[in-house]
């Protein structure tokens, strides 16, 4: 929405998949062992974004904004990716197992309480309006920590995100 003089608010409310790589390494005498798992967290976004955009009525729109962000996690999974020891990939020698402890960790983590339901951060971002044609590039730098079980682990979202869309008129 533009307001004056090529400034503009922009409010959205967006859906985005956020994740990590997580490894576990236990060493044991000789052994070592490591564990990869994939964390994806589902979130429903609303960023309230103040900017500046061109007011070129021919031709491209250029556009420049930034501004708070609220997510509210809609869904969280949690999932074994590899297995090695001593350093080589062991992961097919134990797909059993691997079937089994998978199946536990989903038993025994509860998610929702592990990681929390609110996340917030700040926007920053560019755009480039040709016709009905509208990209966006951006960056979200998260300020919560969304760990709610541990005092030594700290976990922040960080996303760089690009976006293509249609503008209906």
């Amino acid at each position: 929405m533009a307001v004056a003089g090529g400034a503009i608010v922009r409010v959205e409310g967006l859906y985005s998949q956020k994740g990590t790589s997580l490894r576990y390494t236990e060493e044991s005498f000789d052994d070592s062992v490591e564990v990869r798992f994939r964390l994806r967290l589902n979130y429903l976004e609303l960023p309230v974004l103040l900017g500046w955009q061109s007011r070129s009525t021919q031709g491209p729109r250029f556009s420049v904004f930034a501004g708070p962000s609220v997510g509210v996690k809609m869904s969280s999974s949690l999932a074994f990716t590899s297995i090695e020891l001593n350093g080589e990939d062991v992961t097919d020698d134990f797909e059993s197992e691997v079937e089994e402890l998978q199946d536990e960790l989903e038993r025994s983590l509860d998610l929702d309480d592990a990681v929390s339901k609110i996340d917030y951060g700040i926007v920053f971002g560019a755009g480039l309006d040709i016709g009905a044609l509208t990209m966006d590039a951006r960056y979200t730098i998260g300020l919560k920590d969304l760990t709610t079980r541990s005092e030594s682990a700290v976990m922040k979202n960080r996303t760089f995100a690009v976006m293509l869309g249609y503008k209906f008129k």
